[in-house]
């Protein structure tokens, strides 16, 4: 049998490690600016592993949302809707400030795709009642 993948895989998850590692080093180090974040969004949006990119976006997004740049967060996240319909901000209570930012800003389309799987990405979170108000008040 062979066991190669299994050494593979580990040092595949070995550098991702610290890969994340460093890039959240280098973000620290420079004082979590945003525009770093737009840097580095941009840098990794060309690497083969998604994965890089949908962190840092949701890192990017909670970060612009802390500093109040609630248009900047929701242009944010419109886009990379836009090449990742699955995509969402990693917590509900992101997920749902982006959904009521896109719902008065005149995004309603954003709203509606953060809000469709709210329930069930956040099952048993608070906001989900938050949430579903939201939806019925946008309609289909």
């Amino acid at each position: 049998m062979n066991w190669g993948w299994k050494r593979q895989y580990r040092r595949n998850a070995l550098k991702n490690a610290k890969a994340w590692q460093f890039l959240e080093v280098w973000l620290i180090t420079r004082g979590n600016a945003p525009e770093d974040y737009r840097w580095l969004c941009s840098g990794v949006a060309a690497w083969e592993d998604a994965r890089y990119l949908t962190r840092f976006t949701q890192e990017f997004v909670d970060r612009l949302l802390m500093l109040k740049r609630n248009g900047e967060a929701l242009d944010v996240v419109a886009r990379r809707l836009t090449d990742d319909p699955a995509f969402r901000p990693k917590s509900a209570a992101a997920t749902l400030d982006i959904a009521r930012i896109a719902a008065s800003g005149g995004m309603p389309r954003v709203a509606r795709m953060l809000l469709a799987d709210f329930p069930t990405r956040f099952a048993g979170d608070p906001s989900v009642v938050f949430a579903e108000a939201l939806g019925r008040q946008l309609g289909p």
